[in-house]
C-alpha cells in the first residue's frame, strides 16, 4: 500500500511540476492523477476562478477613482519620505502637509462616496468603516486596497484566496 501511495505522490509531483513551469498537462492525465472527485473540484474550483476574474475586471468608477487617488496620495507620501530620508526637514515637512491633504480629502471620498454601500465596499481587502474611532490615518497603510490591488500595502488581499 505504501508504494501505491508514494507512487501516486510522484504522479503528482510531476504534473505538478509541469504546470509550475507553464506547461500544457491535458485534462485526461489530470483526472487520471487526481480521480474523478478531486477532478470534478478542480473543474468546479476552475470555474469559479474564471467567473471571479471576469467579474473582478469590470471596477465600479467609484473604485477606479479611489484607487488613482489613493495612487497620488501614496506617490506624494513616498517623496516627502524620500526628502526626510535625505535630512532635507524643511522640504519633507512641506511635502507631508500636503500629503496629509490628499489623504484627508481620500478620507472625505471613501467615506461620502463608498462607505455603506456593500457592493462597494466588497471591492476592498477590510472594512470601511468611518467612525471616529476607526479613522483613516495618513499614511497608505491605513487606508483599505482594492483587492485586486499588487501594492504591499493589503492587510490581506482576498483575491489571493481564491486563486488557482
Amino acid at each position: 500500500m505504501q508504494k501505491s501511495s508514494d507512487k501516486q505522490i510522484a504522479k503528482l509531483q510531476k504534473v505538478l511540476d509541469r504546470l509550475s513551469r507553464g506547461e500544457i498537462v491535458q485534462n485526461r492525465q489530470l483526472k487520471t492523477v487526481l480521480g474523478a472527485e478531486d477532478y470534478a473540484r478542480y473543474f468546479y474550483d476552475y470555474r469559479e476562478q474564471t467567473q471571479l476574474r471576469d467579474m473582478l475586471k469590470d471596477k465600479p468608477d467609484e473604485i477606479t477613482e479611489y484607487e488613482r487617488r489613493l495612487k497620488a496620495a501614496t506617490f506624494a507620501y513616498n517623496k516627502a519620505d524620500n526628502k526626510s530620508v535625505k535630512g532635507q526637514h524643511k522640504t519633507a515637512h512641506k511635502m507631508f502637509n500636503y500629503t496629509y491633504g490628499l489623504f484627508e480629502r481620500l478620507a472625505e471620498y471613501l467615506s461620502e462616496k463608498i462607505a455603506g454601500d456593500l457592493d462597494l465596499e466588497a471591492w476592498f481587502d477590510r472594512t470601511v468603516e468611518t467612525t471616529p474611532e476607526n479613522s483613516f490615518g495618513l499614511s497608505p497603510d491605513s487606508f483599505p486596497q482594492v483587492i485586486t490591488s499588487r501594492t504591499g500595502h493589503c492587510c490581506t488581499n482576498r483575491f489571493d484566496e481564491f486563486t488557482v
